[in-house]
């Protein structure tokens, strides 16, 4: 239809309509089209729909509503028109005023009451509120429109973009408003993880409404907790809880907030009672995405509790809610907390897929503090299916990615995971011990109680494999100090049990002698272990059925200060296995053959002890010659008198004569025929076979 043919109220609609860059409702273009005197925005609407000049769209996120449209051709001639038009100044006030009233009142209703309504409506109005930010003239107005804008643009990968509107959004503003205090949060927020340290100093003494300090305090603790100084986090978070006119959306996120501190620092049961609470309040108020990061948060302390059923499903219906809400970023950080939960089920290939598909997503958002804590993850899931060179070169990229971008927590997890998977490849083992010192110490510093406990268990097992290399007592004892630390500790805070580790603690128990605790530990191992499905605990059960066996039919014979020998090529217990970020979530033994702890003897390599016979004049009994010992067996051959160790030939028996009334002196009897006079000089103890060779079942010098 030709411009000239429309009539003047129509030409004055579309010009007006044509500053909405991205559509509109007409609740927004309603106040603008009031300029059109005469005739109601509904009506101007429907016109202009009638002529094709506009077209509509249904959102089905906002139950039905419709959202029109104007062709980029069309719009575009319209702000031509515009620009000549005596409307175009009161137009642009009008168009300005109009978003902003709009956009602010659903991002309020929103962080007051938790609207999940009112943030899709705030999303549909992006495209408006950046031309309100480019062509304005009142830094309030940009202020406020950068506030709600830059999360979002930060959220789908637009971090350069977002912060630039945050570094030119303060300009005009007077230090100390409501808009200057907010665009300092909102930056804060989104630099936690990068400059905590800034954002502890930026956010001290904030000044302004309840909304935003209670919305600083929140991120100051957050940045608290980052540095470790979680009882400082706390109190603040305490404090926040104080502040008058708290909403209950306002209480939920405080509760999961402390949830978080309480669940790093080993306190699961009030961390799980939070999220409870919080969980409630927020589904009272319809936030489904408050509900879906309470829900991803509880999952992981079940996750961590040895909760996986529960965790599954939780984690599971977070991913949901925000694919719904088209939260991607949230989106990446679900998948990787479900992956390593469906890791934990035994559902290998869906992990797999899953933590893939959330490291390319947080890579396409720029999000490399999350990806790094993928990798993490994904580390743990590759050595849980033995695919330990795979894990070592991820684990490798993550701790690049996490020294890169000043990720300490991620660095350190990685540094352990490469030190374990290095041990298990025999590559640089010699380096083991440091590296597991170094990370421990960094994750305690931060509050990351689990992750430390990992790591100090990997020290553990470190110690207990040297000591079988060198036989040392004192790398035992602290091997059992270590490893009964760690797993003691990951029981007492709630986390999930250590089974691998405290497999190893029974074994070295024994070695000491203390079989009743060794059974007693085994006993409890074994009951967790049976209730998961992944890898490390089926080989938890199964060595631990084994060894408890031995226990109960006393098979298994102390060694004492029998010197232990390593198991070549691969350590005869892996260490600790790999954690994760997110740590988010981690972790069992690495897989691979477990062979049994020091040298216990399937067949003897020593020959038995022969008695000589009576005298011509005794009458003693006939002697009886000691029979080896039977294959497997764990009871000790008598030792071979000192003269014929070094002997290169067995020895020569002589069998007793056949017993007579008269008891006359005994006859000889010619000696037997010695075996090759090549065989090996005979030693106190048989070189142990490779692994998995079969026992012998007679001695050596026998046929």
């Amino acid at each position: 239809m030709s411009w000239e043919l429309l009539p003047a109220h129509e030409q004055n609609a579309l010009m007006l309509l044509s500053q909405f860059p991205d559509g509109f409702q007409l609740d927004v273009a309603g106040p603008v089209l009031k300029l059109v005197a005469g005739h109601a925005p509904e009506d101007l609407v429907n016109s202009l729909l009638k002529q094709s000049l506009l077209h509509a769209d249904v959102l089905d996120d906002l139950g039905g509503e419709r959202r029109f449209q104007m062709y980029e051709s069309i719009r575009a001639f319209g702000l031509e028109k515009l620009k000549a038009s005596p409307l175009a100044q009161s137009a642009r006030e009008k168009f300005e005023d109009s978003v902003l009233r709009y956009s602010l009142h659903w991002w309020k209703q929103d962080r007051d009451h938790g609207s999940a309504i009112g943030r899709r409506r705030v999303q549909h109005e992006v495209e408006a509120m950046l031309e309100l930010i480019a062509g304005t003239r009142n830094p309030e107005a940009r202020a406020w429109c950068t506030v709600m804008v830059a999360p979002i643009l930060y959220g789908k990968g637009d971090q350069e973009r977002a912060m630039n509107l945050l570094r030119g959004a303060q300009a005009g503003l007077l230090p100390g408003s409501d808009e200057y205090v907010w665009i300092n949060v909102i930056d804060s927020s989104l630099r936690v993880n990068e400059a905590p340290e800034h954002v502890v100093e930026a956010l001290k003494n904030p000044h302004g409404g309840t909304d935003v300090v209670f919305a600083a305090m929140l991120t100051r603790a957050n940045a608290l907790q980052i540095l470790g100084r979680n009882e400082e986090a706390i109190e603040l978070l305490r404090e926040a809880g104080k502040l008058e006119g708290l909403t209950p959306i306002r209480e939920a996120r405080l509760k999961d907030r402390l949830g978080l501190i309480f669940g790093a620092i080993g306190r699961p049961k009030d961390a799980r009672r939070l999220y409870e609470s919080a969980l409630q309040q927020a589904r009272d108020h319809k936030d489904p995405m408050l509900v879906a990061r309470i829900l991803f948060n509880l999952g992981w302390v079940n996750l961590r509790g040895d909760r996986g059923s529960e965790a599954v499903k939780q984690l599971q219906e977070a991913l949901e809610m925000a694919q719904r809400e088209d939260d991607r970023g949230f989106e990446s950080s679900a998948l990787g907390g479900l992956a390593l939960a469906l890791n934990l089920a035994g559902k290998r290939q869906e992990a797999e897929a899953c933590m893939l598909r959330g490291i390319r997503l947080s890579r396409e958002l720029g999000r490399t503090f999350t990806e790094v804590a993928q990798l993490n993850t994904l580390t743990r899931i590759y050595h849980e299916q033995s695919r330990d060179e795979e894990a070592l070169q991820v684990a490798i990229k993550a701790k690049k990615l996490a020294h890169e971008i000043g990720a300490r927590k991620s660095e350190a997890l990685a540094e352990g995971n490469i030190a374990a998977l290095s041990m298990v490849l025999g590559k640089g083992v010699e380096g083991a011990e440091a590296a597991w010192r170094n990370s421990y110490k960094i994750l305690l510093e931060l509050g990351e109680m689990r992750s430390a406990l990992a790591s100090l268990s990997n020290l553990g097992v470190m110690l207990g494999e040297r000591w079988k290399a060198k036989g040392n007592p004192r790398e035992l004892h602290a091997a059992i100090e270590t490893l009964a630390e760690a797993t003691n500790k990951r029981r007492d805070l709630g986390y999930d049990p250590l089974v691998d580790a405290e497999l190893l603690l029974a074994e070295l128990l024994v070695e000491t002698g203390k079989r009743a605790q060794a059974r007693e530990l085994l006993e409890r191992t074994l009951q967790t272990a049976r209730g998961r499905g992944d890898d490390i605990a089926k080989k938890t059960v199964v060595d631990g059925e084994r060894l408890l066996a031995e226990l109960e039919t006393e098979n298994l014979v102390a060694r004492g200060k029998q010197r232990p020998r390593a198991q070549a090529p691969e350590p005869a217990v892996k260490p600790r296995s790999v954690v994760s970020a997110s740590g988010r979530p981690p972790t069992g033994r690495l897989p691979g053959k477990r062979p049994r702890m020091g040298n216990r003897p399937r067949s003897s390599n020593v020959l038995p002890t022969v008695q000589a016979p009576p005298k011509a004049d005794s009458s003693s009994s006939l002697p009886r010659v000691q029979a080896p010992a039977k294959a497997g067996s764990s009871n000790r051959l008598a030792k071979v008198p000192a003269k014929l160790a070094s002997s290169g030939q067995a020895p020569v028996v002589q069998a007793p004569p056949t017993k007579r009334d008269s008891s006359p002196a005994l006859s000889k009897v010619p000696p037997r025929k010695p075996i090759s006079s090549n065989l090996p000089p005979l030693k106190a103890k048989r070189p142990k076979g490779p692994p998995g060779a079969a026992p012998r079942k007679r001695p050596r010098g026998y046929t």
